[in-house]
């Protein structure tokens, strides 16, 4: 039961293996007869043109248009065979593709463990450059650490000096001006405006004389060499950040767990992956991609095809309309039955159409009555069904239910295999495994009671704790006809026996 599942996400889906499902599901509902109908007549119908061909050649009032439409069918003919051609190599691509998804899913954990370690890989090599350019900053910072020690002291003198060339500034400032006033250059006192006279002048020369003997020029150097002195300092007081160092021993310590960390998980899935034939798996893998590719180029190429085909039906017709206004004798005859299979393929085609619609109609009610009587979820109103026959829940208000438990799935499912017995012109017995694993009592219960209407025999594949043999026969009463049990002889060797109630 678990593949009618698949086959139902494939058929919502409108996959590869959707289509085929569907293609399966319309030959159990009688589909081909007609389609095979159409077929018939559409060869009947194109015999029929190549023979008016032929009639329009002998003639020489047609004989040209004889000429053009015989060569369009060749033409034709070859398109098809090209077509054809194409649509065998699509189906072998697109089982390839069936095959190497199987053996990708399969292996699919190892596939995600590859990419997983190569991710790592890279990773590892990534925080290895960060930890090395980490690792030479903390050389960097350790090779002026020394400075940490003197950092203090080294401030101290900085203010120290400071001050001295402060001190030495004013003194400067203050020469300068002396000097100005005791030589004239001065008329008034800069900081009181007072006018000087000969006395003042005579003051302040006493003044200077006085003084401690120290030039403008003295000072002037010995503020040089305190601006040197400052300028050491401050270069030491810069490589003295007591941070430094600790950030980036954090960060190489941080790195160093983490590179800890993603080796040792690179070197688990390296071991898992010890035994894994990693080349056959990346062949698979690109195989797969490649496969894909070539659908692509084959559908496309398909469609061309197609597109000229049409265009050639297009050239045909226009020419078969200018030789029905000159037809007369075979040519006639030809013609008229040329008409006949064209109109019986034109209402074939419309009738498979029909037939589908219908179909897909009487299925969807059958299927959604199923439901009513599987479902325990009393607000699912009905199914609807699209073009493969994939049914979808609709919801009292209106709306599709995107999303549906595992146990949804199996009600759905069980709903498509008995509206499918309903509708099929020949009738089989349904056999269903495994077909209660998902499901809770009150839905078992609901299914066992509804087997009987779906088809005249039903064989259920189930385990003891799946479907209880007590609840069975209360549930079906008379309905079951017979239970079979399987009686393990050996390992090599198990017996079927009908049970004795």
């Amino acid at each position: 039961m678990e593949s009618y599942f698949k086959y139902e996400d494939l058929l919502s889906n409108e996959s590869d293996m959707g289509r085929q499902i569907s293609e399966a599901i319309e030959r159990i509902l009688g589909v081909p007869v007609l389609t095979t109908a159409r077929s018939t007549a559409l060869m009947l119908k194109e015999s029929s043109e190549k023979r008016e061909a032929k009639a329009a050649q002998s003639d020489q009032r047609t004989q040209e248009y004889g000429n053009a439409l015989a060569d369009i069918q060749v033409q034709r003919e070859a398109l098809k065979k090209d077509l054809a051609g194409s649509h065998e190599v699509l189906e072998r691509l697109k089982e390839r593709k069936a095959e190497l998804e199987e053996a990708l899913r399969r292996r699919e954990r190892y596939a995600l463990l590859m990419e997983k370690r190569d991710g790592l890989s890279k990773q590892v090599v990534e925080i290895d450059d960060r930890r090395r350019a980490k690792v030479d900053s903390l050389r960097s910072s350790m090779s002026t650490a020394w400075t940490l020690l003197v950092a203090e002291k080294v401030e101290r003198a900085r203010t120290d000096l400071t001050e001295r060339k402060r001190d030495l500034d004013v003194s400067i400032s203050q020469l300068k001006a002396l000097d100005d006033m005791a030589k004239g250059n001065s008329e008034s006192c800069p900081t009181c405006l007072r006018s000087i006279g000969e006395g003042d002048k005579e003051r302040i020369e006493s003044a200077l004389a006085a003084g401690d003997g120290s030039s403008i020029e003295q000072h002037e150097i010995a503020i040089e060499a305190l601006t040197s002195k400052l300028s050491a300092l401050a270069r030491i007081s810069s490589t003295s950040r007591s941070d430094a160092p600790k950030l980036c021993w954090d960060a190489v310590d941080e790195l160093n767990v983490d590179l800890a960390t993603k080796k040792e998980e690179l070197s688990e899935i390296k071991k898992a992956l010890e035994n894994v034939d990693e080349l056959t798996l990346r062949k698979e893998k690109h195989e797969y991609e490649t496969t894909i590719r070539h659908i692509e180029v084959t559908e496309r190429s398909i469609g061309d095809c197609q597109a000229k085909l049409l265009e050639k039906e297009t050239s045909s017709e226009k020419i078969q309309k200018k030789l029905d206004q000159l037809a007369g004798g075979t040519l006639d005859r030809e013609r008229k039955l040329r008409t006949l299979y064209s109109s019986i393929h034109e209402l074939l085609d419309e009738a498979v159409g029909a037939y589908r619609d219908k179909l897909r109609e009487r299925v969807q009610a059958d299927a959604t009555k199923h439901l009513k009587l599987l479902t325990t979820e009393p607000e699912y109103a009905s199914l609807r069904i699209n073009e493969n026959y994939g049914l979808s829940i609709v919801h009292e208000d209106g709306q599709e239910i995107p999303v549906r438990s595992a146990g949804a799935e199996h009600v759905v499912a069980l709903c498509l295999v008995g509206a499918l017995q309903n509708n099929a012109p020949l009738e089989g017995p349904i056999i269903i495994d495994s077909p209660f694993g998902r499901l809770d009592a009150e839905h078992t219960t609901n299914i066992i009671r509804a087997l009987p209407g779906m088809a005249r025999q039903v064989m259920l594949l189930v385990y003891e704790d799946e479907l209880p043999a007590d609840l069975a026969r209360t549930e079906l009463k008379g309905k079951l006809k017979s239970e079979w049990v399987m009686k393990r002889v050996s390992a090599r060797h198990t017996d079927l026996a009908r049970r004795i109630s």
